[in-house]
């Protein structure tokens, strides 16, 4: 609607100056040149007040340019017949000026180009334009050496037709130089352009053959330089004010653009601060703390740092730091989370702020996190695959020397009389033998190479039978309770194996209590595992996601540090004064024998649970 009204009275104006100039050609030649010189004049301040804004020096050097061509038209203006402002000169002195100011605006369309990439010294630019128009002044005013461009009653001479049309060449490298260079420009803005030079390249060819300088060539010359303007002032002031992004050159537009793109698709958050002040920020930002865009802006960015965190950036901030480090951040919800902070000073908008860089390291911790424990975990695969082997072999090698004693400890027996001495001593070394026996056959539990009978075993009925022989194991102050599921699945087991996991954790467990009082609690159930779940447990490495059948034994008793957990299944490894640190090793390489898991969680003085998956028989 503002369009259609301002082009409705743009006709407007050029009606009534279609009629004044038949009333009053002077008046209407003032008004045109009047018109002329205020847009070159507001080229000019546009120009000279956005040269901070762009590294593009298109628009400064053709503001520079316009303001000495607005000094020479109104020179001419004031120079007109009839004006009868400067008294002893005729009628040639407004084409002489004419010619000058046509001059300066051509060559300057025709050179500024060169300034898209390039830097400017406009104190340069400005006193070689001024060294022009002194010049100019001199030979037209003082020297009278200007060639003669028009006289009066024979018309225009062959200088100032030849310089018509020297100035329509240039300006058509002008526009070719103008399309070349498109890119730098905003469409509408450039076609703009082109229709202003083009209007001037008319009206330069209207001047080649006037011979009045009232006559209808130059009436129709002058409404082209209305229009010509009219474009100037669509494509440099009027945008320049209603637009100022689009002015000229889309470059900055995409350059912003480009920022925000990048800005927003960043994986982190984007802060531009000033001491603290939160002037922009990006959607990565708000997605990161919970905040708004429009809570953040005006926010003190101190307020999404933890305290403890508060003096490092400050000291940072302070110091101009630019390297990444990493602090404690937080969120809307009050949540804290590991955050990677990365600044520098810079520029924005005419003041010194500081753009930061934010990266959520909660991922990046969790990786982290994950890749120490399945280095952990893989470590203590190796150590127990390594001691399970040792284990092994030390326990067949002992079992065959042992098979040699116990062998010939009996037939020692057999051949010695009932009476002999010697009997009592034989006996003892037969009992010691069938302990050391017990010994290697813990040993090749744990190492996965004992002799398994396996069966169909219903986990409640096995407990339920032991459940004597476990009240008789443990201290007459601890409570033994069965949380039995009602109906569980059997599983594939070797019983005697069971009960020897049973028993060794339910007196560990009443020993852990020692004698105060205290309850053991076993329990069984049945549960889906999937990999989230069996990452954490011992060992990991045949664990396949499906249906366990689970044996739980938790206790009150003192409970274990992190440490002791860690060597819990160690050979040899023991809190007891009189263990040999074999039960739980034999413990682990059943499970482990019967493709099962375990799983511990303990702290002192809280208590112990453990957690036995068997794979569920269908």
């Amino acid at each position: 609607m503002n369009n259609i009204l301002i082009r409705l009275l743009f006709g407007a104006c050029i009606a009534l100056l279609l009629l004044i100039s038949q009333q009053n050609y002077l008046l209407f030649h003032s008004l045109t040149e009047l018109f002329s010189i205020v847009i070159a004049f507001g080229i000019f301040v546009i120009g000279w007040n956005s040269r901070k804004y762009f590294h593009n020096n298109y628009l400064l050097y053709i503001g520079i340019a316009y303001l000495y061509v607005a000094f020479f038209d109104t020179l001419h203006t004031l120079a007109y017949k009839g004006m009868s402002v400067f008294p002893g000169y005729d009628d040639n002195l407004p084409p002489q000026l004419w010619l000058v100011a046509r001059y300066l605006e051509s060559s300057a369309l025709l050179i500024a180009p060169a300034f898209f990439n390039r830097p400017i010294r406009y104190g340069k630019v400005a006193a070689v334009y001024t060294a022009i128009s002194a010049l100019a002044l001199y030979t037209i005013f003082f020297a009278r050496i200007f060639p003669v461009c028009f006289v009066s009653g024979s018309g225009l001479t062959l200088f100032k037709v030849g310089s018509e049309y020297l100035i329509d060449c240039i300006l058509i490298a002008a526009l070719y130089l103008l399309y070349k260079n498109r890119k730098h420009f905003d469409p509408g803005v450039l076609k703009l352009l082109a229709l202003s030079i083009g209007c001037t390249i008319i009206t330069e060819l209207c001047f080649t053959v006037y011979v009045h300088l009232y006559g209808i060539s130059n009436l129709v010359g002058h409404f082209f330089k209305i229009f010509s303007f009219y474009f100037i002032y669509k494509a440099i002031i009027e945008t320049g004010l209603a637009k100022p992004y689009d002015l000229l050159f889309k470059d900055l537009r995409e350059s912003e653009e480009r920022f925000k793109a990048l800005s927003e698709a960043s994986f982190g958050g984007i802060i531009i601060h000033d001491k603290g002040l939160i002037l922009e920020c990006n959607a990565g930002l708000s997605d990161m703390t919970g905040f708004s865009y429009k809570e953040l802006i005006g926010m003190n960015g101190l307020h999404l740092i933890a305290p403890e965190s508060l003096d490092t950036v400050m000291a940072h901030i302070q110091s101009g730091y630019e390297q990444n480090y990493e602090v404690t951040g937080v969120r809307k919800s009050g949540a804290t989370y590991p955050l990677a902070i990365k600044g520098k000073n810079v520029t924005y908008k005419g003041r010194d702020v500081r753009v930061i860089e934010f990266r959520d390291l909660t991922e990046r911790k969790k990786a982290e996190n994950e890749q120490k424990r399945l280095e952990m975990q893989f470590l203590q695969a190796q150590k127990l695959e390594s001691l399970g082997v040792l284990a092994g072999g030390i326990a067949h090698d002992f079992n065959n020397i042992l098979m040699a004693i116990t062998g010939n400890a009996d037939l020692a027996l057999m051949r010695l009389n009932p009476e002999s001495p010697a009997i009592e001593n034989l006996t003892r070394i037969g009992t010691a033998a069938a302990r050391a026996a017990e010994l290697a056959s813990q040993m090749l539990a744990y190492s996965g190479r004992g002799t398994f009978m396996l069966e169909h075993l219903d986990l409640n009925h096995l407990l339920n039978e032991m459940r004597s022989m476990m009240e008789v194991s443990i201290s007459k102050n601890t409570v033994l309770q069965l949380n039995l599921s009602k109906s569980i699945p059997p599983i594939e087991a070797d019983a005697g194996q069971m009960r020897q996991i049973i028993m060794n954790l339910v007196i560990n467990a009443s020993e852990a209590i020692g004698d105060n009082s205290g309850v053991i609690t076993i329990t069984t159930g049945v549960m889906e595992c999937d990999q989230s779940y069996l990452k954490d447990v011992l060992p990991d490495e045949n664990s396949v996601e499906g249906l366990y059948a689970f044996l739980g034994i938790a206790d009150t008793g003192c409970g274990m540090d992190k440490e002791t957990v860690a060597k819990l299944f160690d050979p040899f490894f023991t809190t007891k004064f009189t263990g040999r640190g074999l039960g739980m090793a034999a413990v682990f390489g059943i499970i482990r024998g019967h493709s099962g898991a375990i799983t511990v969680c303990s702290e002192p003085e809280k208590g112990t649970t453990f957690k036995i998956l068997f794979p569920a028989n269908s």
